[in-house]
């Protein structure tokens, strides 16, 4: 806007105007109305803008789907050559209009300088050669998703489908080994024979034998036996020596076991001894998986399974190992499940040993243990884990009926320790821990459940622990 005063104005006027419109000065920079600053880089015409940017669409297809310039999402085919055509001083880029699936090539006005459009690619495979849209393999890819959520539901209804390459339903089902079917591993044939697949069992102890022809599965006479008959087989054992016995001995899995087999470990064992076993079961072509539980046997269904091992062989795995856990998870190479399960029943064991120390402590000062649990219990304080709450109820009604052993505790919490000792770790409050362990064992509880611990204090304090404390 111009000065009122004209006259005496008229050069500030020039300058500030010429300011205004960031015009440059022979100091290289522009002078604005705040003071002087850098001038601004260039800019090219909007025709060769345009024309640049359609170049490096075309070049970098996950540009161009960032920007909207991808496939069209109502189904039409739109060839994307980019068409560059005389306009003036510059060429700009031309993008050919959507044409809908099927529709035939569109009438034209007989011009002999205008080419007609290039023929589009069939609608069934969408992918252009310059754009990178979704290819063959893609789309095969998504397909082979599509069929395995299919035959999962296929799977869980009864109906027939193929699933791991054998037949589900209709046809033959497919066979799945448990080698130790006791408290965890009854529960995990249950689940699969529930499921449709056909179980083959082996167990040292004949009632947990039975209760595998109970529920319909089929038993062997010896781990070969379940290995020649099943690709899939699962441990559920309570000691590393149990393991390499099933697996390396005279009549073990590996002595029939076909190329391709796979195995998961679902044993709480320490990862030096699962990864020997994995080399040996590697030189005879066969996966090797440590997949320990984490969850109470009650929770079968619901579990967490940290996967150590081999992808390949645990997509192979997973149908199964999902119809027991609600997640499946590969946290590293073999060995790694085993890591995580250790440290898991480390924290296990301080809380069953602070559990049993603060209800018998309780009774001590005089107080009813059963007012303080279901306070604290009922309170959302921080303090309270799923742990105590399902502890404190078997110590108030002593009821130790084993769900998870003082002797598998301490075994655990052994290999534990002896991996940090192989780490120079020292494990302070851990080794304090497994000695309250280790006396519950001399006092003859190790068969009862960790909850029995509680008794160690009560004969210190001479007091018991009930729904009625008593000192």
């Amino acid at each position: 806007m111009p000065c009122p005063c004209r006259r005496r104005c008229a050069g500030w006027n020039r300058r500030a105007d010429a300011a205004r419109r960031g015009r440059r000065s022979a100091r290289g920079g522009v002078r604005g109305v705040r003071g002087w600053r850098a001038a601004p880089a260039p800019r090219r015409p909007a025709t060769i803008r345009r024309t640049a940017l359609a170049a490096r669409h075309a070049r970098d297809p996950a540009l161009a789907l960032a920007r909207g310039r991808g496939p069209p999402k109502d189904g039409s085919v739109r060839p994307m050559e980019v068409h560059l055509r005389p306009h003036g001083r510059g060429r700009r880029a031309v993008r050919p209009r959507r044409r809908p699936v099927g529709a035939s090539e569109p009438r034209r006005r007989s011009r002999s300088r205008r080419r007609p459009r290039p023929d589009a690619r069939p609608a069934a495979r969408l992918e252009h050669p310059h754009r990178g849209w979704p290819s063959d393999s893609t789309l095969l890819r998504s397909r082979d998703r599509s069929e395995r959520a299919g035959e999962l539901s296929a799977l869980a209804e009864g109906r027939p489908g193929t699933l791991c390459g054998t037949e589900h339903g209709g046809g033959m089902a497919m066979n799945v080994g448990i080698v130790g079917a006791g408290t965890m591993g009854g529960r995990m044939a249950a689940k699969w024979v529930e499921t449709g697949f056909q179980v083959v069992g082996r167990d040292i102890a004949p009632a947990a034998e039975q209760r595998l022809r109970d529920l319909g599965a089929k038993v062997a006479g010896t781990p070969a036996e379940v290995a020649a008959e099943c690709d899939l087989v699962v441990l559920s054992l309570p000691m590393p020596a149990d393991v390499a016995s099933v697996v390396a001995g005279a009549d073990g899995l590996l002595a029939t076991a076909k190329a391709g087999t796979v195995i998961v470990d679902m044993s709480t064992v320490d990862p030096m001894s699962t990864q020997r076993m994995a080399a040996l079961a590697a030189a005879k072509a066969v996966g090797y998986l440590d997949a320990p539980v984490l969850g109470r046997p009650q929770g079968c269904g619901n579990w967490t399974l940290p996967v150590g091992g081999d992808e390949a062989a645990l997509e192979k795995a997973r149908p199964v190992l999902e119809r027991v856990a609600k997640r499946v998870q590969l946290v590293g190479p073999s060995g790694s499940g085993n890591i995580v399960k250790l440290l898991n029943n480390l924290m296990f064991g301080a809380i069953n040993a602070v559990t049993a120390e603060v209800m018998a402590l309780c009774a001590k000062v005089g107080m009813e243990p059963a007012v303080m649990f279901n306070l604290i219990a009922d309170s959302g304080a921080a303090t309270v884990s799923n742990l105590f709450r399902e502890l404190g109820p078997k110590m108030l009604r002593r009821d130790y009926s084993p769900l998870f052993a003082i002797d598998l505790l301490y075994k655990d919490n052994m290999l534990a320790l002896d991996m940090a000792r192989a780490y120079k770790a020292p494990l302070p409050l851990s080794v304090s821990t497994q000695t309250l362990n280790e006396m519950a064992r001399a006092a003859g509880l190790g068969t009862e459940d960790t909850s029995a611990l509680v008794k160690v204090y009560e004969g210190i304090y001479g007091v018991s622990v009930s729904e009625q404390a008593s000192s």
